[in-house]
């Protein structure tokens, strides 16, 4: 029954439609990865593209994701609907100017950025990663205009065009680059700005045909910016943490093998496929009852571990798989010409998929505390969980391992971070359930 209702709840708020959109967006990523491997060849080219990309990402994802929606939702629901376009505007325009300023920056200092994001990469190399980093703070500031108006789109729960904008972009790279075959990997970023420029196009023109127009200035609705900048500081430190382990992971890698970033990065996002398609959909969709049931402990406590059952069944047959054909899921999601550094890639794959059900259950139990007002614990608990993680991928990666297999330290990495997350978050919710019995 518990089942039933759960997905019953899914699809009354569109979750199914997100999690559709979501595995098509995973799908056309490995498919994006296999056209650099495919355009490119050399995984020692493919390192720096995956490297200029994770620059002007560690903004967007500290600043962006995770902050807009969960800022902009509740405070447009508290003010009227005839006041929706204005407050949206004046949030739009804030987006504008900071984001805009900080995307600005980085395109002026990209050269520097990669200095002190990958210090081990050659001269050269960061020269041609700065260059490609460039246009990809472009794009990302595209992104960031068009994630104010998928936030108010999500606000009026027209899910499928929130599905769409990411598959949307995807498409418009991966056809870029597969119609035109560029050799060189600046154009990586030319069709990067082209599918946000098209995403943006697809989110504003949906919200132009809800409000008719956008306004744009400061001024905005009395009392909507109220407490925003104590939330909005809290989700950024909380974000903080996740982004500070892929800057070091990067930093890291700097100083490894040729070919490590690719490896490295083709072994995580296959070790954690299901994140968004099941952790992140079943945490929304039981998290209204979660925050229902905020003074009863007893209903929450079996709602987070009925789920935690169901994501572990969901998730272990993959496990399962991955850890017995990772060789060849990898050769055919990324093609043969990965072969170089098949070892590596598969290894990353088979640590990170051990620890999948505990990344699965992080997002669950991260609301598990947010349903109760509590932002603090989260944070206290993911830095520690960061400061082990890093710990271990370093010692491992530079001092235990031999260089040949030194990348798997940073597998090992992902795995601490996962188990350790979520059973710190477990644990201690536990404890906080027990006393309030």
């Amino acid at each position: 029954m518990q089942i039933i209702a759960f997905v019953r709840q899914l699809l009354s708020r569109g979750g199914v439609i997100l999690a559709g959109g979501a595995v098509i967006s995973k799908l056309l990523g490995m498919f994006r990865d296999r056209t650099f491997t495919e355009l490119y060849g050399s995984a020692e080219v493919t390192d720096l593209i995956y490297a200029a990309f994770r620059v002007p990402d560690f903004f967007y994802f500290l600043l962006i994701t995770g902050t807009i929606s969960a800022v902009l939702i509740p405070r447009a629901a508290d003010v009227s609907a005839d006041q929706h376009g204005a407050y949206v505007g004046s949030f739009l325009t804030r987006i504008f100017i900071c984001f805009g300023g900080i995307s600005l920056i980085g395109f002026l200092f990209s050269g520097n950025l990669m200095q002190l994001f990958a210090p081990g990469f050659s001269e050269a190399s960061q020269t041609q990663m700065a260059s490609l980093s460039r246009l990809l703070f472009l794009s990302t500031f595209l992104h960031s205009l068009s994630s104010v108006f998928a936030a108010y789109l999500q606000l009026r729960e027209r899910f499928l065009i929130i599905a769409m904008a990411p598959i949307i972009y995807m498409l418009s790279l991966i056809l870029g680059l597969q119609l035109t075959s560029p050799e060189a990997i600046s154009f990586v970023g030319y069709f990067a700005i082209l599918g946000a420029s098209v995403q943006l196009i697809l989110t504003g023109g949906a919200y132009l045909f809800l409000n008719k127009k956008v306004s744009i200035g400061w001024a905005s609705p009395p009392g909507a910016w109220i407490g925003f900048w104590k939330d909005f500081i809290a989700r950024v430190f909380t974000a903080g943490v996740v982004q500070l382990i892929h800057v070091a992971d990067l930093i890291i890698i700097s100083f490894l093998l040729a070919g490590s970033l690719t490896a490295f990065t083709y072994g995580t996002a296959l070790g954690q496929l299901l994140l968004t398609i099941i952790g992140i959909s079943f945490a929304n969709g039981v998290f209204p009852a979660l925050s229902r049931s905020k003074n009863d402990p007893e209903k929450q406590s079996k709602i987070v571990h009925k789920t935690l059952l169901l994501i572990f069944l969901c998730t272990l047959p993959y496990v399962a798989v991955s850890l017995i054909w990772a060789e060849e899921i990898l050769a055919f999601i990324y093609t043969q010409n990965i072969q170089e550094i098949m070892p590596w890639a598969a290894g990353v794959y088979r640590i990170t998929v051990l620890s999948l059900p505990f990344a699965c259950a992080i997002p669950l139990l991260s609301r598990w505390f947010l349903a109760n007002d509590n932002t603090r614990m989260p944070l206290k608990i993911s830095t520690i969980a960061a400061g082990l993680s890093l710990t271990c991928a370093a010692l491992l990666a530079l001092v235990f391992l031999a260089p040949e297999w030194a990348v798997l330290g940073l597998g090992v990495g992902n795995f601490v971070t996962n188990v350790a997350l979520a059973v710190g978050l477990f644990m201690v919710g536990q404890k906080q359930y027990a006393r309030s019995k």
